[in-house]
């Protein structure tokens, strides 16, 4: 299943509060998703470089908009839990 990459075509800088608050939040959710099809199920769904522009899209807007800055935004954590299949491994020294 292809989660949706479509994002308003208005620049985050024309963008309402209320617009980018809702925005924000369709991407991060679209984020999270897409890190979980990457990260746990190693099957993503859409491209590197779409994913790269949902990123580039929330930061963008977060950058106009700081105050919708939310703990836990797509900005402010990296990667995604280690998936099941993964064995540990012992690092040498």
């Amino acid at each position: 299943m292809k989660v949706s990459t479509r994002t308003s075509d208005k620049p985050a800088g024309e963008l309402t509060l209320d617009e980018a608050a809702a925005e924000l939040e369709h991407l991060a959710r679209e984020i999270s998703e897409h890190d979980r099809h990457y990260h746990v199920e190693d099957a993503p769904v859409i491209s590197d470089a779409e994913y790269d522009a949902l990123l580039r899209r929330h930061s963008a807007i977060e950058a106009r908009f700081p105050d919708l800055v939310r703990p836990d935004s797509p900005s402010r954590r990296v990667g995604a839990p280690p998936a099941a299949g993964f064995a540990k491994v012992s690092h040498s020294r």
